[in-house]
């Protein structure tokens, strides 16, 4: 019956885990738009190197402070919520930033792509753990592991034929569409399972005793 019960779970986990995998992937274009489309924007907006590296920085910077928060989130309100907010977040920064010709807003249009980014990130483990048992967990992880590389590589390459028939807000476009996509998917596909068949059942009561204890 246990086996059963585990093979029922397995079927039920693709749909949930493969949509947030996909999902990670292509919020990672959002990362990846800015190096090919330099050439462009210091051709249209007279933005310096030196801006160039900020709005990657500023970018990172704000993914880094929201994964920060994005597990306790998560915790509080749930996955599906929390990054559905985050990927609208993300969203609306990169609307902003299509129409931004000055380095301050361009800076904070990214600031809200990363926020969204970050909490995107944070979500994949978690959900891969509440399906997935410790034993059965490599393979999907290792896949949404690789989602920022395969996301600069999707950037990379749309970012030659776009940039040749349009400017760098095309590659903002790319994003915006793959974005929307993203949200797309969480909204419709991501879910957790009861808390009576989650998988990490163990790990979050090894995490309570823990609290406890003093141990965390």
């Amino acid at each position: 019956i246990v086996a059963e019960r585990g093979s029922t779970m397995r079927r039920k986990a693709w749909i949930p885990v493969w949509a947030i995998i996909i999902a990670s992937i292509l919020i990672a274009t959002q990362y990846g738009k800015v190096p090919p489309s330099q050439p462009s924007m210091i051709e249209s907006l007279g933005l310096s190197y030196t801006m160039q590296g900020l709005l990657m920085m500023a970018f990172s910077a704000s993914a880094l402070v929201m994964a920060l928060f994005g597990g306790v989130l998560i915790d509080r309100f749930g996955a599906r919520k929390v990054v559905s907010v985050a990927l609208v977040v993300s969203v609306v920064g990169t609307v902003i930033g299509m129409f931004m010709t000055n380095d301050a807003g361009l800076l904070a249009s990214r600031v809200l792509e990363g926020a969204g980014y970050g909490v995107t990130m944070t979500a994949g483990p978690v959900i891969i753990a509440a399906w997935y048992e410790p034993a059965k967990r490599g393979i999907v992880s290792g896949v949404w592991g690789a989602n920022v590389g395969i996301g600069m590589l999707i950037s990379l390459g749309v970012a030659n034929p776009i940039l040749s028939t349009t400017d760098w807000t095309g590659m903002w476009v790319f994003s915006l569409i793959s974005t929307v996509l993203a949200a797309a998917l969480v909204v419709i596909c991501v879910r957790m399972p009861d808390m009576s068949q989650r998988r990490d059942l163990d790990e979050i009561e090894a995490e309570r005793e823990g609290k406890k204890h003093g141990v965390l």
